[in-house]
This record gives C-alpha cells, sequence and structure tokens, in this order.
C-alpha cells in the first residue's frame, strides 16, 4: 500500500487539536509537530506499507486563483506560530528521510490525485489520509481516503462502498456534488439556491450536470431559471472543484523501510533534533514499529542484593524502591548497592537515606527536571513520565511493571538529559549550590517535627464549634427557617426567593451566585450575608487549620509537614500533608492558631524574617535610585515614603489611608496589576488608579522600565530569569488568547522577583544549616514564606541569633541591604516573648 498525506491538512487539524501550551522547555510551541508525528505514528503502526509520501501546498495562489479571483479570498491567514511549525515539520521530515513532494501553482489536493492516479496505474493500493473532504472524488476500486472526522484522533476510512452508503450517489458524481452545492470554505461560488439536499436529488436523478441541462424541461420553472442563468458560474465552480490528476510527478524511490521508523542510521542522523524538539513520544512508538518494545507480560521483579556497577535509575513506588538500568531491573532495600544513581523521587530518598545523597554519585534527576521547566512539578512519577513523554499512557492508575517499561524505554533520554543539563553552567549552579543541598535539609526538618500543644488545639475547635453554632442560630433567625449553610443551592433559595434581594451576578449556569464577591456587597446593606461571610471564614480555619490538623498530631505531640522542593513554578518551597505555609497570620485567630506550636522545654523558637524583600528585589533589579535610597534607610518606611511621592506630599502629612493605597500599588505593581485591579482593590475608578499608577512610575522611572522589559525578552524567549539564573517558563505568552497572553505578562513581572526572592531563602536555609550543625541543641526546624524558625537551647540564643541574622542578610549581595527582623518566642504566634 501507498501510503499519501495531506501535509497541511493534518497539521492543521493537528494545531487546533492539541492546546498551544504544548510547547518545549524553550517555549517553542509543538502542537501541530507533536500532533502530525502522533498521526504519522498512528498510520505506520496500523498499516502495512510500501510508501509514505507527505504533499504540501506551496502557495495561497494558484491556478485556479487564475480561474476565479475569490477563489479562498475568505481565507484568514495561518497564525504565525502554525508556520512557524511547518517551517521546523518539513525539516524533521527531510531528515526522517520521509519524501515530500509539492508542485508551484497546485494544490496538495492535485499532487494527491495525480500521485494516486500514477500508483493506481501501477497496480498499486493507495490511502490518502487528508481533513478535506474533496478528495472524496479520488475513491475508486485502488484508493481510499483516511478522513481525519475531528482533531487527529477521530478518523474514518471511506472506500466505494461505504461511501456510496453515506451519500449515496457514486464517487465519480461528488465533484459534481460540489460544483451544484458550491463550497464554502473554499468560496466557491456553486448554483444559487441549490444546498446539499437539492444537489443530491438532482444527480440521483440526472447522474451529472451535463445530463441536467439535457433535460431542463423537467425541472421546476424556478430551478430552469437558475440552471440557465448561472451556467458559466456553474461550470467555473466545478472546474474549481475538480482535483487534477494528470500533473507530472516523479515518484520517489525512498520506501517505508528507509524511514526513520526502520532504519537505524536515519534515526541517528535525526536523534538530536527529536531530542531538541522533545518529541520522546515519537522515540517510544519508533520502538513499537521496530517491535523493540519491552513486553509487560512475564516481568519478574526480584529483589537485588548483589553490588550494580551499571549507573541505574531508582525510584520509589508504593512505599518500596525499585531500580531500572540498561540490563536489568527489580527492587531492592539500600543506595548502598549501586555505584551511581539517577533518582527520580529524590525526596523520598533523601527522607530514607540522606546520608546517601552524594552528588557526585546520586543525581537528582526530579532537581534537574524542575531547573529546566519548574511548571513540570515533576514531585511524583506521572508527572515526571510526561515530562519524558507529554501523549504518554502512563497514568494514577498505572502499575509498577508499567513504569519499569516505561523507564527502561525512556533510560536513554534520560541519560541524554542530564548529559545536556550538565553542559549549561548556569543550571547546574542553581542544581549544585541550591536545590541539591537543600534536599537533605527539607528531609531533616520533615523528620524533626514540630512540637504541638494538643490541648490549646482542642480548646481552640471547641470555641469555633460554638461561634459557628451561634452564626447557624442567626441565621436561622433572619432567613426564618432552618438551611445547610455550606450549601450554595439553599443559600442562594433564601437570599434571592426568600429575602428577594438582588440578584448582582448569575454562575455559568445561570444560577444566582453566591460566592464571596457577592456576599461581600451585599454584606454593606444586609446582616444575613455578613453572617455567611464570617460562617465560612471560621469554619474553613476550623476544618482546614484546627480540626484538620488534629489528626497530623502524632503520639510525642508533634506534627511533620512535609516540604516540597518542587512546589510552586516560582521556586518557592510548598508545604503539604499537613501545609503549614497558609496558617493565618493577621488575625487574632490565626494568632491563635500559631499559638499552637511551641518549643520543647528548656527552648526558644528564634524566628528571623526579611523586611520588605520583594520590594528590595525590585529595587536592585530595576535599578531605581529613588527606590534604592529609601530602602538604604532601615528605618524608612516605603510605603509612607511611596506615599508621600506619589500624593506629592510631606511624609508627616501621610495618612493611613494614603500609606494604605500606596502599600497595594507597591505590592500590586510587582504581581502585574493593572489599573482594572488596582481599581478594586482600593474601591476607587479606574481613572483614579491609572493615575496613581502613571505618578508611581513617574517618582519610580526605572521600575516601569524594568517591567516592561522583562515582558518584552520573555515574549521573544518565553521564560524569566532570577538573579541567580533560575528560569520560569510563561508558555501563555504564546498563546493567542488574549487574556491567557495577558496573564502571562502578569506572571513575567513576578516571576523574576518572586523567584529570586525564593532563591535568596534557599540560600539563607543552606547556611544556616550548615552552621546550626556545629551548633549543640540548635536545629533548623520551619520555614514560612519569608520566615525562618530555628529552635535553639536558652544557653546559646546570642549565638544562634547573631549567625542566623548574619547568613540571611549576606545570602545574596544586592544594591539595598537585606534587613532582618527577629524575636524570640515560646510559640509561633507574635503575642509570645
Amino acid at each position: 500500500m501507498i501510503i499519501l498525506i495531506d501535509g497541511h491538512s493534518i497539521a492543521f487539524r493537528a494545531f487546533y487539536a492539541l492546546p498551544d501550551s504544548l510547547a518545549t522547555k524553550d517555549g517553542l510551541q509543538t502542537n501541530a509537530i507533536h500532533g502530525f508525528l502522533m498521526m504519522l505514528n498512528r498510520i505506520v503502526q496500523d498499516y502495512q506499507s510500501e510508501q509514505i509520501i507527505i504533499t504540501w501546498d506551496v502557495s495561497k495562489i494558484t491556478f485556479r486563483n487564475e480561474l476565479y479571483s475569490e477563489y479562498k479570498s475568505n481565507r484568514a491567514s495561518s497564525p504565525d506560530t502554525f508556520k512557524e511549525q511547518i517551517k521546523i515539520l518539513q525539516k524533521l521530515l527531510f531528515k526522517f528521510n520521509i519524501p515530500q513532494i509539492s508542485e508551484e501553482g497546485f494544490e496538495a489536493d492535485d499532487v494527491l490525485g495525480s500521485l494516486s492516479k500514477i500508483y493506481n496505474k501501477l497496480n498499486k493500493k493507495v490511502l490518502i489520509v487528508t481533513g478535506d473532504r474533496d478528495s472524496f472524488q479520488l475513491i475508486n476500486s485502488k484508493t481510499n481516503i483516511l478522513y481525519t472526522k475531528k482533531g487527529i484522533s477521530d478518523v474514518e476510512v471511506f472506500e466505494e462502498k461505504n461511501f456510496v452508503e453515506k451519500y449515496k450517489i457514486n464517487t465519480n458524481q461528488y465533484v459534481e456534488y460540489l460544483a451544484l452545492k458550491g463550497d464554502k470554505s473554499d468560496n466557491i461560488p456553486g448554483l444559487p439556491g441549490v444546498g446539499e439536499l437539492t444537489a443530491l436529488k438532482l444527480l440521483l436523478e440526472f447522474k451529472n450536470i451535463s445530463t441536467i441541462y439535457k433535460n431542463l424541461d423537467n425541472l421546476t420553472s424556478k430551478l430552469q431559471e437558475v440552471f440557465i442563468n448561472n451556467k458559466e458560474i456553474l461550470f467555473l465552480s466545478k472546474e474549481l472543484a475538480t482535483i487534477k490528476t494528470n500533473l507530472k510527478i516523479k515518484i520517489p524511490n525512498v520506501k517505508t523501510k528507509d524511514t526513520i521508523f526502520f532504519n537505524d542510521e536515519v534515526f541517528q542522523n535525526a536523534k538530536e533534533d527529536i531530542l531538541n524538539y522533545e518529541l520522546n513520544k515519537f522515540l517510544t512508538d519508533r520502538k513499537q514499529n521496530s517491535s523493540q518494545e519491552v513486553k509487560l507480560k512475564n516481568l519478574k521483579i526480584s529483589k537485588q542484593i548483589e553490588f550494580v556497577k551499571e549507573k541505574s535509575i531508582v525510584f520509589v513506588f508504593e512505599n518500596k524502591k525499585y531500580f531500572v538500568n540498561k540490563s536489568k531491573f527489580g527492587e531492592f532495600d539500600s543506595l548502598k548497592i549501586f555505584s551511581k544513581v539517577i533518582s527520580l523521587t529524590s525526596q523520598d530518598f533523601a527522607l530514607l537515606e540522606g546520608d546517601s545523597l552524594n552528588i557526585d554519585t546520586f543525581t537528582a534527576y526530579d532537581c534537574l527536571v524542575f531547573i529546566q521547566d519548574p511548571s513540570t512539578r515533576p514531585d511524583n512519577l506521572q508527572n515526571i513520565a510526561k515530562y519524558l513523554d507529554k501523549f504518554t499512557e502512563i497514568n494514577k492508575k498505572s502499575t509498577i511493571e508499567e513504569y519499569i517499561r516505561f523507564f527502561i524505554e525512556n533510560f536513554e533520554n534520560i541519560s541524554q538529559n542530564i548529559s545536556e543539563f550538565h553542559k549549561n553552567k548556569i543550571f547546574n549552579y542553581v542544581y549544585s549550590k541550591i536545590d541539591f543541598p537543600l534536599l537533605k535539609i527539607l528531609s531533616s526538618m520533615e523528620k524533626i517535627g514540630v512540637h504541638v500543644n494538643l490541648s490549646k488545639m482542642k480548646k481552640v475547635s471547641k470555641e469555633l464549634t460554638l461561634d459557628l453554632t451561634e452564626l447557624k442560630k442567626k441565621s436561622t433567625e433572619l432567613s426564618k427557617r432552618d438551611f445547610n449553610l455550606n450549601s450554595p443551592k439553599q443559600l442562594a433559595e433564601v437570599l434571592y426567593v426568600d429575602m428577594k434581594l438582588p440578584v448582582l451576578k448569575k454562575t455559568p449556569k445561570g444560577s444566582p451566585s453566591t460566592d464571596a464577591s457577592v456576599l461581600e456587597e451585599l454584606a454593606t446593606k444586609y446582616e444575613l450575608p455578613k453572617i455567611i461571610l464570617k460562617y465560612r471564614e471560621l469554619e474553613k480555619l476550623r476544618s482546614t487549620y484546627v480540626d484538620g490538623l488534629i489528626p497530623e498530631v502524632t503520639s510525642k505531640n508533634k506534627i511533620h509537614t512535609h516540604y516540597n522542593l518542587f512546589g510552586t513554578a516560582t521556586g518557592r518551597l510548598s508545604s503539604e500533608k499537613p501545609n503549614l505555609q497558609n496558617i493565618p497570620n493577621k488575625t487574632e485567630l490565626g494568632q491563635s492558631i500559631r499559638d499552637f506550636f511551641i518549643s520543647e522545654p528548656g527552648k526558644l523558637f528564634f524566628i528571623a524574617d526579611y523586611s520588605q524583600i520583594e520590594l528590595r528585589i525590585l529595587a536592585h533589579l530595576s535599578g531605581d535610585s529613588e527606590m534604592i535610597n529609601i530602602l538604604k534607610n532601615e528605618t524608612s518606611d516605603i510605603h509612607s515614603e511611596t506615599a508621600s511621592r506619589i500624593f506629592q506630599i510631606p511624609i508627616k502629612n501621610v495618612t493611613s489611608d494614603m500609606r494604605r493605597k500606596a502599600k497595594e500599588v507597591n505590592f500590586g505593581l510587582i504581581y502585574g496589576m493593572e489599573a482594572f485591579g488596582l481599581a478594586k482593590s482600593l474601591d476607587i475608578t479606574q481613572k483614579d488608579a491609572s493615575k496613581l499608577i502613571e505618578t508611581y512610575f513617574n517618582q519610580f522611572p526605572k521600575i516601569k522600565g524594568f517591567l516592561d522589559e522583562v515582558v518584552s525578552n520573555a515574549e521573544k524567549s518565553t521564560y524569566t530569569t532570577t538573579l541567580f539564573g533560575r528560569i520560569r517558563i510563561i508558555r501563555e505568552l504564546s498563546s493567542s488568547n488574549f487574556q491567557v497572553k495577558s496573564m502571562g505578562k502578569r506572571i513575567a513581572m513576578n516571576a523574576p522577583i518572586q523567584g529570586t526572592a525564593a532563591d535568596i531563602m534557599k540560600i539563607a536555609m543552606i547556611n544556616i544549616s550548615n552552621r546550626l550543625n556545629k551548633i549543640e541543641g540548635a536545629k533548623l526546624l520551619l520555614q514560612i514564606h519569608d520566615e525562618i524558625v530555628v529552635e535553639v537551647d536558652e544557653k546559646n540564643i546570642d549565638q544562634v541569633s547573631s549567625m542566623v541574622t548574619d547568613e540571611m542578610s549576606q545570602a545574596a549581595d544586592l544594591l539595598v541591604p537585606l534587613y532582618v527582623n527577629t524575636r524570640l518566642a515560646n510559640s509561633l504566634a507574635n503575642f509570645n516573648k
């Protein structure tokens, strides 16, 4: 069988079938490339082919435009990201030794038709792969169409028999059908007033257009008039719709066996491009085509006890440790039996065998993946598999046998990725100086845990339960009915049906909304929404930070949180099981919850946090002299100083409201806030918000220049970098969706600032931990946002206080000092001394 593929048609289907977020780690959009090659792989696997040929359109101008200038004039130009991918795809196919043919002045359909006829004359069967139904006219006893109905996975094969069953006409009548009804997609006019049903009826009765003209007397007077008055346009439509089958095309002599699918030499020549465009799925499918797939059946997993000299991949699955390498696989107990390992679940191994994490023998592959693409979040095997192969069938239900097979098949890819990673000096610095050393530190913090006062937790739980009961009682009194306060449906009935409050917003399904923003607005005039908001706030705190924490308390009255090194795309640590990063801090109840966490007898917490670190980083990165001068003075209040400048008044006249607004501007701009968001946040008009932002940038001119430059550079490269070189890929910037791209711009403004703050905190933690190891009774216990908590014997407080402050303030060399606020306490609450 000869397989002919309509290149642009299949690539276009792929482009719109797969998300535009599908991109390489360098931000190159690859959805059309991936989708096209997925289809190509599928065809090779499903059909025994002698040859595969790709046909392409050369340009929009063909002989049909000379016949009819309006032909396809209704079509918009293809997106630039699509055009860019087509060029890459064509180069890849050349490397894959897959023949590609196009003819100047003609469309790919004409090449398909001509090739099909040539091969039919040679008594060859042909399968045309296309998403264009015009090709149905080419169907005959030796040529079938594989038609992509939707996307690239929903396909249907048309041969003569099932074509007739569906359309009721023969394939040689299809071009007549197209001419009669016209084709809006190609701007072929057709016969005015004749649609699909009329066209089919006429052809079933008269066979073709010529016969219709011979039998005009048998038509209605209206149809007769249409045919007589539009004869010229009808025959033009037929000529436009007819695919050429007489082009003189030289048949390529490349066979399918000579292409990348079966030829190892071709594969080796194309391997660099495959890895460069992250086409790992292509590698897997090639192995399947070449019958090199690792078989699932009869995988006998035995425990390895002898020393393994060969470099091996290790990972934890369902609390058991496994390894794979080029020659064997199995379960094992200790990392000590391996000469060199590549770890896929390094955070687990840090917890289980922290002492074995030697950077010379232990490669934390998940760290490497995170540094190359922080959006991957490689904290589980499924995410790592998705990183290696975006289209892998690995999922939450996958077995250990499936993971073993997958990692054996991808052993070479992983090794190649590591090799490429180590060629990048900046990536290597982030890995060796920041993320890798932090693995053991975070593991140690998890093992140590933090003491809690269980009796306080239970007491606050009872108090909250009483408060919630009282709020429930008040809500019943006001609504004059008993209802579930946690049910949006029941609440909507009470507010909008019973109490007839105004409907301010509706849900996507059209129901009256009861979300927080609506309740906040209603609460300014009505009592019940105010009570509901308070109830939701207290219920969230009770369920998450009180009753939710109690089951996490061990028999030794400790809570052991897990710090995830790969928790956020900016590089900030996240905390889970339970999450201690989001404990409320600013309210009295929040302080009561922080009071649960206590130091051991005879010890105290030394708590140190960075003062306005993100603004200091912004000042450094932007080089704005005004902000630098303010932040150099430890006693300066940046928000009051900002208020003084943007409201153009002496600092002594700055009111608390002015300071609040200035603070909102300072932090809002870091997160890419625009006039609309600032207006909403400050409850002012958008015009006033725009004026505030304009005045702010006039006072701090280099900040605007810096933020604009960050966005501009990120749009070109699709990533941002921190002061230390950590990247954040922002795929949203390559989106054609305005809202998604705008979100990408906001992310770009914030990522270098927040990411640098995260790196500084990690560096401080590493340096502090190294020095704490030499101080008896002192240990790094917690890290919460910009805050470090060290537990220390009372006798060593002065030594630890000085050391921690020094290390935090010297973690980075900025144009402004890093100031650190410190306090001693016997719990995390601010009211403790």
